[in-house]
């Protein structure tokens, strides 16, 4: 069965640590790098989930030029999820950084400009590969996070 998946694309990063001390300068813990990885978040989350209980799916949405948009498009691929991206190379997709000592977050940073708003070229390349890819499809999928996909 192939699942159709649109909406707000975001990559998660994680940052692992060991948190054994406060910073001298000010009352903040200090966390010693161990190790970082990307995952999809957002949309291309549920995709891989989806993905991962051996489902067929495909995602589309809109990627720009940024790093975290080539992060997008290689986790797509490492994960064997079909998709196809509308290029808007002013856009930067939203990164989600979280530091994490043992079982605990100690913050998570917020990478993202405010809501964008597809201009009507953009939106007629979505809903071309919308109206192609959805006559395959057995199930529609819309995952609005507010970051502006699903607003137009």
């Amino acid at each position: 069965m192939t699942i159709l998946i649109y909406g707000d694309l975001i990559l998660d990063e994680y940052i692992e640590g060991e948190c054994n001390k406060i910073s001298p300068e000010r009352p903040i813990p200090i966390v010693e790098f161990k190790k970082s990885e990307y995952k999809l978040g957002g949309a291309g989350n549920v995709a891989n989930n989806l993905k991962r209980i051996n489902n067929d799916v495909f995602i589309f949405g809109s990627a720009g030029n940024d790093a975290a948009s080539k992060n997008i498009k290689k986790l797509f691929k490492k994960n064997k999820i079909n998709f196809s991206l509308c290029n808007i190379s002013s856009l930067n997709i939203p990164k989600k950084t979280r530091i994490i000592s043992g079982q605990q977050q100690i913050v998570r940073i917020d990478h993202e400009k405010p809501f964008f708003d597809l201009t009507k070229k953009y939106s007629q390349k979505i809903l071309e590969i919308f109206k192609k890819k959805l006559k395959k499809a057995k199930i529609l999928v819309l995952s609005d996070y507010g970051k502006g996909s699903c607003e137009s």
